[in-house]
């Protein structure tokens, strides 16, 4: 299933978001910056991500900044082999 598919209502506290805001933390910072922030932390950081976000709205700042489809970012998240940031 697409992280950021529309399947449903868009509305601000999607719990849909969560699988979507880890892999965004995790692919933008390194191993040992999220290691010394801590995991409460780190949480904290996806909570606010989830809370104040909407799925259309996260899939049109990546439709903005990138080349690719939002939707081709799923399958490469999924994937042990590379992270969004390789792209």
């Amino acid at each position: 299933e697409d992280m950021l598919s529309f399947g449903g209502m868009d509305n601000a506290n999607d719990e849909e978001l969560r699988p979507f805001a880890w892999s965004i933390l995790m692919a933008t910072y390194s191993k040992n910056f999220l290691a010394m922030a801590g995991s409460d932390k780190a949480a904290s950081w996806v909570d606010h991500i989830c809370l104040n976000n909407r799925r259309m709205g996260l899939s049109a700042l990546l439709q903005q900044t990138s080349t690719k489809s939002p939707f081709d970012y799923c399958d490469a998240i999924t994937s042990k082999s590379k992270t969004i940031i390789q792209f």
